[in-house]
């Protein structure tokens, strides 16, 4: 039973993973337009090809109404918000491979039908683990 708990929840861990994935991929489509800067674009629309349009004197267009300082200095508070949203999703998305990778090695190491040797690098601390080489039947 302590090893389909484990598989339960390593399958837990990978489907919040791809779920995370989601969510983050989801999030920095939609900050991608607010982060370059704004390109200087005008799309002018003529009834044929052969209309001739004189872009240099044309009159400039009604765009959108100013902003105030109060609306821009709050939408640049709502972004900021938006970015820290993605970097706290981001490190919780680092922190659920990390497990998941933690727990496919402990999934190894028990289904290993020989011993497992367990090696500890005393420079950095990282532990690896090393399986005796078998032939292929």
């Amino acid at each position: 039973t302590v090893m389909l708990l484990k598989t339960q929840d390593a399958n837990y861990i990978n489907l919040k993973l791809q779920a995370e994935k989601n969510k983050v991929s989801k999030l920095k489509e939609v900050l991608h337009g607010t982060k370059g800067e704004k390109v200087d674009t005008h799309t002018v629309f003529v009834e044929s090809d052969t209309e001739d349009v004189d872009l240099e004197n044309l009159e400039k267009l009604p765009d959108a109404p100013d902003i105030d300082p109060a609306t821009k200095k709050a939408l640049g508070r709502a972004k900021k918000v938006q970015y820290n949203v993605l970097q706290a999703r981001i490190k919780r998305l680092q922190t659920l491979e990390r497990a998941s990778h933690k727990l496919q090695v402990y999934k190894n190491i028990a289904s290993a039908k020989r011993q497992v040797f367990k090696e500890v690098d005393e420079d950095t601390g990282n532990v690896s683990y090393r399986w005796r080489k078998q032939r292929a039947k």
